[in-house]
């Protein structure tokens, strides 16, 4: 739909080009029978985002105007902030020029005062584009009779209206998610229904539950992601192992936070007879289980990485594989990429290289203990 648009402005950018109605336009750009449905919605497109308009004639022009298209950051007093693109260019929104957009909404800005040396460029928004949010977490007050939504983002932008049906199981001080119904117009404040009570505002779990909610993690699983996962097994596929370096009769160790259930990587050190050192690290071979476009890799690419917030983790991978098979438990025969290295005294590479390995970790150990180990304050540890 991009290219149909861009061809359509380039048309009219023509010097030749004088305001034409669709059919004039269609015909002369030569577009088939078949596409004139979607060359109409390219032109609904292009006037919809101010780039041509219709004289009184009901002709397509281009507009004259220059129109800016970038994310609105509101601000707590009231004024805010456009970023055109992906540059580094903002324009200066005074309070009562944004049109009642909210924070994180596109849109089109119009510049009113150039830059200079002494302030930013100044416009006022004409038009929304797309709301970046449908859905907020705020606390709940209930006046009897109607209900409001205080959101959590501060510069959010408004408070949401809440008629006394659409308050579900809220109660007042509820910490809740709610979806937009009506957003903010001719003055009025958004208005939304409750979905989901998150519990009262000052419950243990609360905070992080919302947090949860307001950026839309992904913290469970879908059932057939977890069932691939299943299928991985908890042990290591003997028919595989020929195909590995094989390290499992050496000491290696993992070396992590007291509370860690995902360990994901261990190490081996000895000193070599020519006064250097043999440093091995292994790192578990998630990608032997996780195969390209599976529902595993998938999953993985959506959610990004694992996502560490206080008391509780929302992982990149189901716990069938970070705490089990791709889990470098002591005991266990596990699959591993590892990288043997040399290196001399004064910390050195002196050379490297990558294997596909198998290991079998003779003990998990913690930061605390291999500090008491450095130090020698410990004579059972170091036993």
């Amino acid at each position: 739909m991009e290219e149909k648009e861009q061809k359509i402005l380039e048309f009219m950018k023509d010097e030749n080009y004088v305001p034409m109605r669709p059919k004039e336009i269609a015909m002369l750009m030569r577009v088939p029978k078949k596409e004139y449905d979607t060359f109409l919605e390219a032109l609904g497109n292009l006037e919809l985002n101010l780039k041509i308009q219709k004289n009184r004639k009901n002709k397509y022009r281009l507009v004259e105007k220059t129109y800016y298209e970038g994310i609105y950051r509101k601000n707590q007093k009231g004024f805010g902030f456009v970023r055109i693109g992906d540059t580094d260019e903002e324009i200066y929104i005074a309070k009562g020029k944004e049109m009642q957009a909210l924070n994180g909404d596109r849109v089109l800005v119009e510049m009113t005062e150039e830059e200079n040396k002494i302030k930013k460029a100044e416009g006022i928004v004409v038009k929304i584009l797309k709301h970046e949010k449908d859905t907020v977490v705020g606390i709940f007050q209930n006046n009897k009779s109607f209900g409001f939504v205080i959101p959590d983002d501060k510069n959010f932008g408004t408070d949401i209206f809440i008629s006394k049906k659409d308050f579900g199981k809220a109660r007042d001080n509820h910490k809740v998610l709610v979806k937009i119904t009506k957003y903010p117009q001719n003055g009025k404040k958004a208005e939304g229904k409750i979905l989901e009570v998150l519990g009262n505002v000052n419950e243990a779990g609360v905070d992080m539950l919302s947090l949860i909610k307001e950026y839309n993690l992904p913290s469970v699983f879908p059932e057939p992601v977890i069932e691939e996962a299943k299928r991985c097994g908890n042990k290591v596929d003997k028919k595989e192992i020929p195909n590995r370096v094989d390290f499992r009769n050496k000491k290696i160790f993992t070396i992590d936070g007291e509370d860690a259930k995902d360990l994901d990587d261990a190490v081996r050190v000895e000193k070599l007879e020519n006064g250097n050192y043999k440093l091995e690290v292994h790192i578990a071979d998630v990608s032997y289980y996780v195969k390209e476009n599976s529902l595993l890799d998938k999953e993985a690419l959506l959610r990004g990485t694992s996502i560490y917030m206080l008391g509780r983790v929302i992982p990149m991978l189901p716990r069938e594989l970070s705490n089990g098979i791709c889990s470098l438990n002591a005991g266990e025969d596990r699959l591993t990429l590892s990288c043997i290295m040399e290196i001399n005294p004064q910390g050195e590479v002196i050379s490297g290289e990558v294997v596909k390995g198998i290991i079998c970790v003779t003990k998990r150990m913690s930061y605390k203990e291999v500090q008491k180990i450095i130090d020698g304050t410990d004579k059972k540890i170091l036993k």
